[in-house]
């Protein structure tokens, strides 16, 4: 039911705020800690083979959700303009990670890491 759904997603939000605070108050994690969240939303009109709605990679708006990057290695601040695709995760990722993602078909989403 949609109660249980709302009751999910607070469960999971509580528990996302008690692992950023312990992050955040580690003297060394808080420093050298990255935190991504990236929700799945969004249900396509493609039934699958369990008759559920599900994300199919043909239809594009559920691969663009909202994301947040936490950490020492990300800019600051709230960017509602940059689209981030499904595909710019792997390439994003790895560039934190300072692995090149030579076969991977999207970007490092700009704007996202600080500069040295």
């Amino acid at each position: 039911s949609y109660e249980r759904y709302l009751d999910a997603v607070r469960a999971t939000d509580k528990a996302i705020g008690r692992l950023l605070d312990w992050v955040k108050a580690h003297p060394y994690f808080g420093q050298h800690t990255a935190i991504v969240i990236r929700p799945e939303f969004g249900r396509d009109d493609e039934v699958n083979e369990h008759g559920h709605l599900h994300h199919s990679y043909g239809f594009r708006g559920t691969h663009r959700v909202a994301s947040i990057f936490w950490g020492p290695d990300f800019n600051r601040g709230v960017d509602r303009k940059t689209v981030i695709d499904t595909l710019d995760m792997a390439p994003t990722l790895t560039k934190l990670f300072g692995v090149d993602a030579l076969h991977a078909q999207g970007r490092t989403v700009p704007g996202l890491f600080k500069t040295i």
